[in-house]
């Protein structure tokens, strides 16, 4: 109901530089809250947002800027966490070193993770100022693939847009969009008559559609370009849609000019 929950909110030691990281790492509901600041830390809460005993995270070469992640391969946990420098750091749930990467990523956009069978096979990835894609494996081993016709200098988001189990590149630059699969076989182009100002996203809601913010509305486009009825609806940030309330209803959830509006999709 738009109401603060219990002991919240909870004052940062220091400005925050990334979003909130909820952690469950052993699917028991037991949540860790992880969140970087300006003076080079991260911090970890519990539920209520109390500060977790026993975190031993030392403060790095820079700041944490983009999302935070925890996964696990042959019953060992890594928290991945990319500093705004472009190394990334990877520790334990204490918070130590689990391990040390010399490569590092560009600083220029969005990083995903990718989770495969074993540390050799899992990586981050990213897009450089040119929308060269960038592989950072675990291992340490480094990988870049450019992709003919994207758009320099764009938001980059690597996820599934075709429906086909299989993560996609995704670029969009003032009013252009380009999509292209990880073999380079292009998926969708548009040239819109806004300018796009956040990074795409992908809504599995039905069939996977596409979401974009332009000019302060938020729009809803499905795999054939074609606008979702009731679309563009007023909203600034990027948004998210889920059943928030268990009434398998869809809500659409969004920023604009200091509130947080909340839509219900048909």
């Amino acid at each position: 109901n738009g109401n603060n929950v219990e002991s919240y909110p909870v004052k940062l030691p220091e400005k925050a530089t990334n979003g909130v990281t909820p952690l469950d790492y052993d699917k028991s509901r037991d949540y860790r809250i992880l969140i970087g600041c300006i003076d080079n830390m991260v911090y970890n809460y519990d539920i209520t947002g109390k500060r977790v005993e026993g975190w031993m995270y030392q403060s790095a070469t820079s700041y944490a800027h983009s999302n935070i992640w925890h996964f696990a391969i042959a019953g060992k946990d890594y928290i991945v966490i990319p500093l705004k420098n472009g190394q990334i750091k990877v520790v334990e749930r204490s918070g130590n070193d689990r391990i040390k990467l010399d490569n590092m990523l560009p600083q220029a956009n969005n990083i995903y993770l990718k989770v495969g069978s074993s540390i050799a096979k899992s990586y981050l990835i990213t897009a450089d100022s040119n929308s060269t894609v960038v592989k950072l494996y675990f291992n340490d081993k480094k990988e870049a693939l450019s992709i003919e016709d994207a758009p320099k200098n764009a938001f980059f988001n690597f996820a599934d847009y075709n429906s086909d189990k299989a993560n996609d590149y995704i670029f969009a630059a003032n009013g252009n969009i380009l999509i292209s699969n990880n073999e380079k076989v292009e998926l969708y182009k548009n040239e819109l008559e806004q300018n796009i100002s956040n990074t795409p996203i992908i809504f599995n809601v039905g069939n996977h559609k596409l979401g974009y913010v332009a000019q302060n509305q938020i729009y809803l486009i499905n795999k054939e370009g074609v606008l979702e009825d009731g679309f563009p609806l007023a909203g600034s940030t990027n948004f998210s849609i889920a059943d928030i309330n268990n009434d398998q209803l869809l809500n659409l959830v969004v920023a604009h000019q200091n509130m947080i509006y909340t839509y219900n999709l048909k």
